[in-house]
């Protein structure tokens, strides 16, 4: 499929994939993603060192994404709401990876989440530390605020998420990403019915007709 300069939204395969993860717990943490968002789930190591670990999360759902956007509404899919009359409290993503990484003495982070359903794939990069941790939630339910507009009036589904998607010129001179305002700003999506990204602006609830000079961050 073409790209073109304005939209070089790249894939997960640009990262770099060790095969025989090493990552102690790391089957745990694998059957808490399985049980909460019902889902067949891989979970890699994209890049190893001494003090860190970062992982590809994959996730594969057999719904459609109209459908996991009602199981989140109502509070069934994905752990973010503590079951009424649970006497035993369910761990956050957040306190999972935590606990990673005092298994592994060493910091562990999610580089990549990729939601795969049935009608369209949510790829979610990493822009700071725990960030992916920090805002799914926030950013699903978002997908959700937004999907008549970019379902182009409920006409038609992006196959791709890619969120979020920067300017290069903001990449170049800020020293840092703020999870909470950068995860919200620009969006990377594609339809089958064209042939190049389009950009989603999120505050100004609408697709950009002129693309921007973009970036993954």
């Amino acid at each position: 499929m073409k790209r073109t300069e304005q939209a070089k939204i790249q894939h997960s395969l640009s990262l770099k994939i060790d095969n025989n993860p090493c990552i102690c717990c790391g089957e745990d943490f694998k059957k808490y993603m399985e049980r909460l968002f019902f889902a067949d789930v891989s979970i890699k190591v994209c890049s190893s060192e001494f003090i860190e670990e970062s992982l590809v999360v994959s996730l594969k759902c057999n719904m459609t994404l109209l459908e996991m956007m009602h199981h989140l509404q109502d509070g069934t899919w994905g752990g973010f709401e503590q079951p009424a009359g649970n006497l035993i409290r369910e761990w956050t993503l957040m306190e999972h990876l935590e606990n990673l990484e005092f298994k592994n003495c060493k910091l562990v982070d999610i580089e990549e989440f990729i939601l795969q359903l049935e009608d369209t794939a949510i790829i979610i990069k990493r822009i700071g530390p725990k960030s992916i941790a920090l805002e799914l939630e926030q950013i699903l339910h978002q997908l959700a605020a937004h999907y008549v507009h970019t379902s182009k009036g409920l006409e038609e589904t992006p196959y791709e998420f890619h969120i979020p998607v920067m300017e290069e010129a903001e990449l170049g001179t800020r020293q840092f990403m703020d999870p909470a305002q950068d995860y919200y700003k620009f969006w990377g999506l594609y339809y089958e019915s064209q042939l190049d990204a389009k950009i989603y602006d999120v505050q100004g609830r609408k697709l950009l007709s002129d693309p921007l000079q973009i970036e993954n961050p």
